[in-house]
């Protein structure tokens, strides 16, 4: 019978608990053709959005 893993376990690790060199090899290959793909930047941080109040302009009926 396999071992059964709670969510906290795997965020307590900071990754995939049990994971292999081979695991994280294929885990940064990935990053790094994410980060080709769009341009870089840190894949870990949700990205900040800034949004501008649009200009609306009154229109005569």
């Amino acid at each position: 019978m396999g071992c059964m893993l709670l969510p906290h376990e795997e965020l307590q690790s900071g990754g995939a608990v049990d994971a292999g060199a081979e695991y994280q090899k294929d885990l940064n290959e990935d990053v790094s053709k994410l980060q080709r793909l769009y341009g870089g930047g840190n894949l870990e941080k949700f990205p900040d959005l800034k949004f501008e109040e649009p200009k609306l302009e009154d229109v005569q009926k």
